[in-house]
């Protein structure tokens, strides 16, 4: 989830949800003069995963890396055959060297991150929605850990717009079997993410973009 706000953001790290809701609102109104900021937020469940499939995530990445590879080097092969007449450079591409890159990327995001912790009654809510079969439960994918995230997210916007948070804020998930397609989502989706007077979209360019916008 990401909120946009006008001032200094809170300190990154794990926070109290009443210390996010404390700090957000802080001075915004009376700041517009300064740079806009992207306030990057999530659960810690987010956090918690993430960390559970790093290494899956970097064994993917390199088999990816490596069948790409092995797809330009063969489209190569066949040019040369096609075109004798022109020269193809040979393509080498090392894997190891894309994965450190694209970690620091995620660890400087992950750094520059707060993390909210849930609440008993938003734990309460998830299990509620998973009974129900509310997205992004449903029947037969039950999805706990999803359902205690997209209601940390709207527990946590209700709040900071009863504290008078005015800026935009965006849900953030690439996850449309679940959700739904972005911009709307499926119609429960779609009515609980209005009703904090929010946004949904599949990427952060996308929330940048509309948070620009704003």
């Amino acid at each position: 989830m990401v909120a946009l706000q006008k001032s200094a953001p809170p300190e990154p790290g794990l926070l109290k949800r009443d210390r996010i809701v404390q700090e957000f609102p802080k001075n915004g109104p009376q700041m517009f003069h300064l740079v806009i900021r992207v306030w990057p937020v999530t659960s810690s469940n987010v956090v918690i995963e993430l960390e559970e499939h790093r290494q899956d995530v970097t064994a993917e990445l390199d088999s990816s890396i490596r069948g790409m590879s092995s797809s330009i080097a063969r489209m190569i092969e066949v040019a040369r055959v096609l075109f004798p007449e022109r020269a193809f450079a040979p393509f080498e591409f090392a894997p190891n060297g894309f994965q450190d890159p694209v970690s620091m990327v995620l660890d400087r995001l992950v750094d520059a991150t707060a993390v909210c912790q849930h609440t008993d009654a938003c734990t309460l809510k998830a299990a509620n929605r998973v009974r129900s079969g509310l997205p992004p439960s449903k029947p037969g994918k039950q999805e706990f850990k999803d359902c205690e995230i997209f209601e940390c997210f709207l527990e946590l916007s209700a709040e900071l717009r009863a504290s008078g948070f005015e800026p935009a804020i965006v849900f953030v998930s690439p996850n449309k079997n679940d959700y739904g397609p972005p911009p709307d989502g499926f119609a429960a989706i779609a009515n609980e993410i209005r009703s904090v007077n929010a946004s949904y979209v599949a990427n952060l360019s996308w929330a940048r973009a509309l948070l620009a916008g704003y």
